[in-house]
């Protein structure tokens, strides 16, 4: 059984991004935003108006959602740079983007050498992890940038790694957490929704998985986690129609046949496991 649903997750992953141009996945990172900052770690290198001009040209094509060459600029900003951590951190950043979780987490690890103590090298590695199905070596990397930075974002990677490892409740507490620090981060609000239903709290997964699905900024990824929770709760034909909003019939079919099999895994980290390789909901940022 584990084998099937492992092979029916990647199947679906595929479907997914092919009806979304490339939407984040479940248990995926995205990219950070594109910024203007100035590389203040090499004030008086003499590389570093060009490691600027680097860094410039792969947030503006990171932007337009070419992350692969993106990459390569940030690569070539770590080599002109190497003693600076701003381009391992987003290079590490462009890496989780396109699924290169490996070498995402690598970068961070190379970051993490420069300054041990910075917090988005922390929980870029932690997230990274977390996207490896690690998330027993993720979590004291998360719970360090929580510690350092208190950056709400920290709270939602903690919750996916604790559903991850099927402690449910805890990763309610720190999804609540989120929310409390950032109410209107749907994200948070559709993962506390997906962990809920993980435990059979099916009426308040509901309920969550509506709130984050209905307001103006929601996109394909709380609307695919609604028809989860729904399918889930054994509303097939409610998650039906809900897919049916954004991917055509075979696609809905697949899904759907995906959803039950889901649904049948008896263990409820093993779902959390085989939801975070299809789908669902993001890690974020």
């Amino acid at each position: 059984m584990q084998k099937q649903w492992r092979m029916t997750a990647s199947v679906l992953a595929a479907l997914l991004i092919g009806s979304t141009g490339g939407c984040a996945l479940p248990g995926s990172i995205q990219g950070d935003a594109l910024r203007g900052d100035r590389l203040s770690d090499l004030p008086d290198d003499p590389n570093g108006e060009r490691v600027q001009t680097l860094l410039r040209m792969g947030d503006f094509t990171l932007a337009r959602g070419d992350a692969v060459s993106a990459v390569a600029m940030y690569r070539e900003a770590h080599s002109a740079a190497p003693s600076a951590i701003t381009p391992l951190l987003r290079l590490g950043a462009a890496l989780a983007q396109i699924g290169s979780y490996q070498e995402s987490a690598g970068a961070y690890r190379s970051a993490l050498e420069i300054d041990a103590v910075n917090s988005e090298a922390q929980r870029g590695l932690g997230n990274a992890l977390v996207a490896l199905n690690r998330p027993t070596e993720a979590l004291p990397y998360l719970e360090t940038a929580l510690a350092i930075s208190n950056d709400y974002r920290a709270y939602n990677s903690i919750g996916v790694a604790l559903d991850q490892l099927g402690r449910h409740d805890d990763a309610q507490f720190y999804y609540r957490q989120g929310v409390a620090a950032a109410p209107n981060d749907i994200d948070l609000v559709s993962n506390l929704a997906l962990s809920l239903a993980l435990s059979g709290q099916f009426q308040e997964a509901i309920a969550f998985a509506e709130q984050a699905a209905s307001v103006p900024e929601a996109n394909i990824r709380h609307r695919q986690t609604l028809a989860l929770v729904l399918a889930l709760a054994g509303q097939s034909d409610a998650a039906a129609e809900i897919m049916a909003a954004d991917m055509p019939a075979e696609q809905v079919q697949a899904a759907m046949q995906y959803f039950a099999v889901v649904r049948s895994i008896p263990n409820s980290a093993d779902r959390a496991v085989a939801i975070g390789g299809a789908g669902a909901a993001a890690i974020g940022p």
